[in-house]
């Protein structure tokens, strides 16, 4: 099955509240996958599977920082493998992202800030 494949059977899935959780669950198993096989197209379907997450989860949804962290990460990765500087920068506007989103206090938020002083040193 190819990407636009899995992009077609998601969008079958319409809205359904589960959808968004489904797509990470499927890209993070194909990025699994990836470290395992170094194959590109797992790492592609990852990449593609985990923005589909993302457009389908709720700005407020508290695990939207999640997904875009888990997506950054992916292209980050798929940006090693390549050299595609336009992974690098997707990776970096996202990680900008999570960093605005997230409050001062978040717990987490020096970690995000963390990921993206080592995403700039790329």
């Amino acid at each position: 099955m190819d990407i636009q494949q899995l992009i077609e059977l998601i969008e079958q899935l319409g809205d359904d509240e589960y959808v968004p959780q489904l797509c990470e669950d499927v890209a993070i198993e194909k990025y699994e996958q990836y470290e395992e096989s170094g194959s590109k197209g797992d790492i592609d379907i990852a990449v593609a599977i985990a923005k589909q997450s993302i457009l389908r989860t709720r700005y407020d949804d508290k695990s939207i920082a999640c997904r875009l962290i888990n997506l950054s990460t992916m292209l980050g990765t798929r940006y090693k493998r390549t050299g595609e500087t336009a992974d690098l920068e997707e990776a970096i506007q996202i990680v900008r992202q999570v960093v605005n989103l997230t409050s001062t206090d978040h717990p987490d938020r020096l970690t995000f800030l963390g990921k993206l002083r080592s995403m700039l040193k790329s």
